[in-house]
């Protein structure tokens, strides 16, 4: 579904159906139409309150993905393999200087290529369910990192704590 069928995305939402929304490059403006759904997702289940939670965590979350995304592609493109780990090394030196921190590079790039990022949304009268997925396998050292920070998060109380942290 396109984030600018704001008629459909509502109706999705109305009648508790699923929808999916995809992207190659995450700016500002779609941000805000996405933390739009999830302010009509919210409203419609009576769950407002969470809303800042919702709203941090998936922003976190999408440009993690999108980050995974872009990171194969500036590995691709400098003719490194993320699977060596002197290339890795030699990559994520380079990576945030190089792609990151140029947002219209980054975006140009991202649009031209395979990768997507994918929001599902699923949705019950009991429960709301928001996945993000991308399209580039996860990494066995990738996957290591992931479960070092889920089980690090299981000792905060609060997501200041783990934003402090």
């Amino acid at each position: 579904m396109n984030i600018n069928d704001k008629k459909s995305i509502t109706d999705n939402i109305k009648r508790n159906q699923p929808f999916a929304i995809s992207f190659k490059y995450a700016d500002q403006d779609f941000l805000m139409m996405v933390s739009g759904i999830y302010v009509k997702l919210l409203t419609v289940h009576d769950q407002l309150y969470i809303l800042n939670s919702v709203i941090s965590i998936m922003r976190e979350v999408l440009a993690n993905a999108q980050k995974a995304n872009a990171k194969r592609l500036y590995f691709a493109i400098n003719g490194l393999k993320l699977s060596i780990p002197g290339d890795y090394k030699k990559g994520m030196e380079r990576f945030k200087l190089d792609f990151m921190y140029k947002p219209d590079e980054l975006c140009d790039v991202l649009m031209k290529s395979d990768f997507v990022v994918n929001i599902d949304f699923d949705i019950t009268d009991d429960a709301i369910s928001i996945g993000i997925t991308n399209n580039a396998a996860v990494l066995p050292h990738e996957m290591e990192r992931i479960r070092y920070r889920m089980e690090k998060a299981k000792i905060y109380n609060n997501l200041m704590e783990a934003y402090e942290d």
